[in-house]
């Protein structure tokens, strides 16, 4: 019997770190989705910008082809710090909820 009960905590244990472990990464996953949003939209608006202040008056012009280049630039460092700085700030919450749990 205590065999059992030992085996059984440990499934248990075992089977809520799975859990904890897909609800991570599924808040990763999420954070990440919404950092590559916040780029496209930091993308188009500034290009939308562009496209009213300089293009519209002025035509093509190689400075408006750099202004799209720095903004596709900075689109993809938001994606850049976007992803990796989801996985801290998913298991500061992950830990917080546990704790929350563990004092219940």
């Amino acid at each position: 019997a205590p065999q059992e009960n030992l085996t059984n905590r440990f499934l248990t244990k075992t089977m809520n770190n799975k859990l904890t472990v897909i609800k991570l990464d599924r808040l990763v996953h999420k954070i990440g989705k919404l950092g590559v949003g916040a780029a496209i939209i930091v993308f188009v608006a500034l290009t939308i910008r562009l496209i009213i202040s300089d293009l519209i008056p002025d035509g093509w012009s190689m400075k408006f082809v750099q202004e799209v280049l720095k903004y596709l630039i900075l689109a993809v460092s938001i994606i850049v710090v976007a992803i990796p700085e989801g996985l801290p700030l998913a298991v500061t919450l992950s830990l917080a909820y546990s704790v929350k749990q563990m004092l219940k």
